[in-house]
């Protein structure tokens, strides 16, 4: 999950929001304001409750983004690098820019989230109870108690055995110290899909039996956990069936094109016996602009070839990776993966790995091609 929109560095670290971020910042800001607050300590402007509601959901995440930190300082500690923090519709993200070294660091870090939430929780209700003590108004004393519920109820809610949420990852920490890093997240992540998918079913009969608002939410929830766990074993699995495999192996010829130019024009230059299985596309001055298939330009209709430009047709260069075709594949991808990979030798484009090739060599173990760029580079 990548960030659109930036929203600044804390100690160094990038934090952004995905535009999904603010679907659930309305939702929030409305549930507090039209039912939760009004329930709770009625007899207030309507303009009231919306502005405890909206600050309530300000801080609420700014809370996530405490918790994510949590999460990132401890990778810090640990050696790990971190890309970023994201802000999305269920929570946060800390992208980590490599592997975890140990099971150890592993449980540390997954850790560091839930206690930041936990002393979070224990200010804020601490801080309820002291200014109804204190003869505050009841609705900020209220919207004060709600954030330690509501940050209580986000530590518990992560620390379920579900990876990759953190306790699943706390999960896979522990089954990491009696077998491999692999088998671990494996293990993890049936773990995590089966969990997820109870919570689709919790969520699926919460609905049916009549609330419309906490059961697709809960179903919403059960969907990502179990997906993410999905996604985290199938990278696994291409990581463990890609484990030697160099650039060179995958790679099918490729040659540089102008980005600038239309469909049109560079089917007609290339589209022959010999044309290349993808074109990498470049600026005036060489910077890449992204990497587009013979397929991809082929799907463009007839009519409408002359006026499209290839770079419109093109993967954007942030998805791609540059490597030497000696490069390990696992080397080239990197931590966060990016599943377009251009061999380059000398400043020369020599072949493109796509991300088909990739899911081949995941679904079936295939095996090392012979007619594309190994081939022709020969074999060591």
């Amino acid at each position: 999950m990548t960030a659109s929109i930036p929203l600044g560095r804390i100690a160094g670290v990038p934090v952004g929001a995905h535009w999904s971020l603010f679907v659930v910042f309305a939702l929030v800001a409305q549930a507090l304001a039209g039912r939760v607050l009004p329930r709770e300590h009625p007899g207030h402007d309507p303009s009231l409750y919306w502005a405890a509601g909206v600050a309530a959901a300000c801080a609420f995440f700014a809370s996530l983004v405490a918790h994510e930190m949590g999460h990132a300082m401890t990778a810090r500690r640990h050696g790990v690098g971190v890309e970023g923090v994201t802000l999305w519709l269920l929570g946060g993200v800390a992208r980590l820019a490599g592997d975890v070294p140990a099971a150890r660091s592993e449980l540390r870090i997954a850790l560091a989230g839930p206690a930041v939430s936990v002393a979070l929780a224990l200010t804020f209700v601490a801080a309820g109870a002291a200014l109804g003590a204190l003869g505050a108004p009841g609705l900020l004393a209220g919207t004060v108690a709600w954030l330690g519920w509501i940050n209580g109820s986000l530590a518990l809610f992560n620390m379920l055995p579900a990876f990759p949420l953190d306790g699943g990852r706390v999960l896979r920490a522990w089954l990491w110290r009696r077998r491999s890093r692999a088998r671990a997240t494996t293990l993890a992540a049936r773990v995590g899909r089966g969990i997820g998918y109870v919570l689709v079913g919790a969520g699926g009969f919460l609905t049916v039996a009549g609330d419309a608002l906490d059961g697709p939410w809960l179903a919403l929830i059960g969907w990502f956990v179990a997906s993410a766990a999905a996604t985290e074993e199938r990278d696994i699995r291409l990581r463990e069936r890609l484990a030697g495999t160099r650039v060179r192996d995958l790679a099918m010829p490729a040659v540089d094109a102008p980005a600038w130019v239309t469909v049109d024009a560079l089917l007609q230059r290339h589209d022959g016996g010999d044309a290349p299985h993808a074109y990498v596309l470049r600026a005036l001055d060489g910077a890449l602009e992204g990497v587009v298939t013979l397929g991809a330009m082929r799907t463009v209709a007839p009519e409408h070839r002359a006026m499209t430009r290839v770079r419109d047709r093109a993967v954007p260069p942030e998805r791609v990776r540059v490597a030497d075709p000696d490069d390990a594949v696992l080397d080239a991808l990197g931590p966060s993966g990016g599943s377009w990979i251009v061999a380059v030798r000398a400043g020369r484009t020599l072949g493109v790995v796509t991300p088909e090739d990739l899911a081949r060599r995941a679904a079936a173990g295939e095996p090392t091609r012979t007619g594309g760029l190994a081939a022709r580079l020969g074999r060591r």
